[in-house]
C-alpha cells in the first residue's frame, strides 16, 4: 500500500483507485468517510467507481484528513 504521503501527491489527478486508497488508508468505511466529508455514502461509491469526480473543496477536504492521520502516525512513531 502506498505511504500517506504518497497518496496526498496522487489525489489531483487521481483515479477511481486512488480515491479507495485514500479512504482505507485512514481505515474508514464509504460511510464514515462520507461523514468527515460532509458528503452522502453514495457520491463516495461514485467516486471510487469513477463515474464521478470530487469538487476542489472535497479534494482539499481529503488532502486534509489525509495529513492529519500522516502527522498522526508521525508523532506515534516518535513517541515509540
Amino acid at each position: 500500500m502506498a505511504s500517506l504521503s504518497d497518496l496526498i501527491r496522487l489525489i489531483e489527478p487521481a483515479s477511481p483507485a486512488d480515491f479507495r486508497a485514500a479512504r482505507k488508508a485512514l481505515g474508514l468505511t464509504q460511510v464514515e468517510y462520507s461523514k468527515r466529508l460532509g458528503v452522502s455514502q453514495a457520491i463516495v461509491s461514485e467516486w471510487e467507481l469513477g463515474s464521478s469526480f470530487p469538487r476542489k473543496d472535497h479534494l482539499a477536504a481529503i488532502v486534509r484528513l489525509l495529513r492529519e492521520q500522516e502527522r498522526k502516525e508521525k508523532k506515534r512513531r516518535a513517541k515509540s
